[in-house]
């Protein structure tokens, strides 16, 4: 057994066949009540996701440290990264052979590139991953169905979901926030032993992939992650970064004003199958109102129905 503590370095265990990542957090901000308040949310949502194989498993958590799986595929802006690589190669190649009167290449595809099932595996992935944490101590109605989440991740990009022995999984929960009850129990939406749910406030909210809500600095709830997925969503359809090309105050301003970064023509008039169910996504995440967007789960099952057309298509 070997054990390596500096900073991010890996724990590996040969008796175990396993590899941990030892994560120091304090890298970036002093250690004081704040930062500590923050890994022990990661820790305590992390615990609570240990069932779910969609979530980064945690081993131990101590003050400001923790041992966690170690991401040997790096994380999901790293595959896109890898992907827009390999597609602007391939672009700059055949612009080369066009100049030279060479015909086409029958090279073998670029493993990096994304084809369009991988795709749409991935955004099923990712929203099941989701799911999982939405799901996960979940408030329910009087039917058992549930009508909100209890933990709300809050800083979903394409850095949060990291690539573990093949499988996609969420991390990093340090902004994450509880969902709470109010007092009064009832209610027309829970069942009597419930209070109704309630949201939550960000005193700051930066960037470019949140929510309306998020930049009114209105009362949050889960759905913002839902928005923010529909960011994921939009790159994997898209390969392009949602506002990439504006400033983060005209991005705030159009997306408190229902503008949202367009999909390019080829895409909005596509008949491909996968195509068509990463536009329904990107649509239903980015609706205005956070009630009209889905939950985790239903978008994660519609995704899985569409993997299973084409897979029985391909089966024909």
């Amino acid at each position: 057994m070997k054990i390596l503590c500096p900073l991010g370095t890996t724990f590996s265990s040969h008796a175990l066949h396993l590899i941990y990542l030892f994560y120091h957090y304090n890298r970036m901000h002093d250690f004081d009540d704040w930062t500590f308040h923050r890994q022990s949310r990661d820790a305590i949502v992390s615990e609570r996701l240990t069932s779910s194989p969609r979530v980064t498993s945690i081993f131990a958590f101590c003050g400001n440290s923790g041992f966690f799986d170690f991401a040997n595929g790096g994380s999901l802006t790293d595959r896109l990264e890898a992907h827009w690589e390999a597609l602007d190669d391939a672009k700059n190649e055949e612009e080369e052979r066009e100049e030279e009167g060479k015909q086409k290449s029958d090279d073998t595809k670029d493993v990096r590139i994304l084809d369009q099932r991988t795709k749409l595996s991935l955004a099923h992935d990712i929203a099941a991953a989701l799911a999982d944490l939405h799901d996960a101590d979940g408030m329910r109605d009087a039917h058992g169905d549930i009508i909100s989440a209890s933990m709300v991740h809050a800083d979903l990009t394409t850095d949060q979901f990291i690539q573990i022995d093949g499988e996609w999984k969420l991390n990093d929960f340090n902004r994450c926030k509880f969902m709470r009850r109010h007092r009064n129990k009832g209610g027309p939406e829970t069942g009597d032993g419930d209070g109704n749910p309630c949201g939550f406030l960000f005193g700051i909210n930066p960037g470019k992939s949140r929510s309306p809500e998020e930049y009114n600095y209105q009362e949050e709830t889960e759905k913002v992650d839902i928005y923010s997925l529909g960011n994921v969503f939009y790159t994997i359809l898209t390969d392009e970064i949602p506002f990439d090309d504006v400033s983060s105050q005209q991005a705030v301003k159009d997306i408190k004003n229902g503008i949202r970064a367009k999909i390019p023509p080829r895409l909005l008039k596509s008949e491909d199958p996968v195509d068509i169910a990463l536009r329904t996504v990107v649509e239903q995440t980015w609706r205005q109102e956070p009630q009209d967007r889905p939950r985790a789960r239903a978008l994660a099952d519609y995704l899985a129905k569409e993997l299973e057309k084409i897979a029985n298509v391909h089966s024909i």
